[in-house]
């Protein structure tokens, strides 16, 4: 359908097809490849592909390429289709903030498989706000059984991450976490010259100085290391 003519050209409404999948999903039922079926089996297909992998519903434009792409791909009376609204925003903000800049364009937002919130009408808009909320809500609730999960695995000193944290090793068999008293002596170093006014800059020269390596064995220290180190002796 062409719908608008500007110096006597016609200039066809675009179908922008936008998906996006987290690590965890790459392989689920939320992959790039079931987001364009359910899309195309809706709409059919659309005139430009944009993604993103492996990256959170949460993250901005800054690390959201694919979206950033398709948002600048827009034109009056284009479409940006998406197989679910959660695939454009998990977070209630950064959606009104992408619905605002999609109606800025002239476009407007598509989801395949919630027809009744795409229209226009005030009640449309409050069911999608609804469901984002809603979106949001879920998102948090997961964050936080995995927070008061991982705190109870640390408090029975179980392996909870890929490498130990600074003081800390493996057991032999890799599922336990043990002391390291070379690096609890380290600690207790930064400690002490914390303790005495030193700053974190100064500490870091210290270490270096005396020879004491990283965790990865390496002879230099990162500001952030030494201080994070600080942050856990206080």
């Amino acid at each position: 359908m062409y719908i608008i003519y500007r110096e006597n050209r016609e200039i066809r409404t675009m179908k922008v097809f936008y998906g996006r999948c987290s690590k965890e999903e790459s392989k689920q039922k939320n992959s790039i490849d079931t987001q364009k079926m359910i899309v195309e089996d809706k709409v059919g297909e659309c005139d430009e592909y944009f993604t993103d992998i492996g990256i959170s519903g949460a993250k901005g434009l800054d690390v959201r390429l694919g979206l950033a792409e398709a948002l600048e791909s827009l034109g009056k009376g284009d479409e940006l289709i998406v197989a679910k609204l959660d695939r454009l925003a998990r977070d209630s903000y950064l959606s009104a903030y992408l619905q605002f800049q999609v109606e800025k364009r002239g476009a407007k937002i598509v989801s395949a498989s919630e027809e009744s919130l795409n229209g226009t009408d005030a009640t449309s808009k409050l069911l999608k706000t609804i469901i984002q909320a809603f979106s949001e809500f879920e998102r948090q609730q997961i964050r936080s059984r995995i927070k008061s999960t991982m705190a109870l695995k640390i408090s029975r000193n179980e392996r909870v991450s890929r490498f130990p944290r600074y003081g800390t090793s493996f057991s032999e068999d890799g599922k336990r976490v043990v002391r390291d008293e070379e690096q609890q002596q380290v600690i207790r170093l930064v400690k002490s010259l914390k303790d005495s006014g030193m700053k974190v800059t100064r500490i870091k020269e210290e270490l270096e100085q005396r020879g004491i390596k990283t965790a990865h064995g390496k002879d230099t220290w990162h500001y952030g290391q030494v201080y994070r180190l600080s942050r856990r002796v206080t």
